[in-house]
């Protein structure tokens, strides 16, 4: 065997300890990804349920108007239907006198 391909024991336990550093970096590296990712998943949780509610208040608005324009028109008519009947009765005064 040659000599300079031989790895000596300090070496090798060196070489390890590297590599377990490295590991136990990433591991801590990559626990600080999932709490990340974890607080972004919460933000975009909550921006769904906040656009969610926005949209359901969004639709109520619209069924409020569509009421509102459905009973405004019948009493509309009934509106302008009285000051017809108002100004028939005044005219009829007015040829009975």
């Amino acid at each position: 065997m040659n000599k300079k391909s031989l790895i000596t024991r300090e070496q090798l336990e060196a070489l390890l300890q590297e590599t377990e550093e490295k590991f136990a970096a990433s591991n801590v590296r990559a626990a600080e990804l999932i709490m990340e990712l974890e607080e972004k998943n919460n933000e975009l949780q909550e921006l769904y349920n906040t656009v969610a509610h926005h949209e359901k208040l969004a639709s109520v608005g619209e069924v409020s108007a569509c009421v509102t324009h459905e009973i405004s028109n019948p009493l509309m008519i009934a509106k302008m239907s009285g000051k017809i009947i108002k100004k028939t009765l005044a005219k009829e005064k007015i040829k009975s006198k």
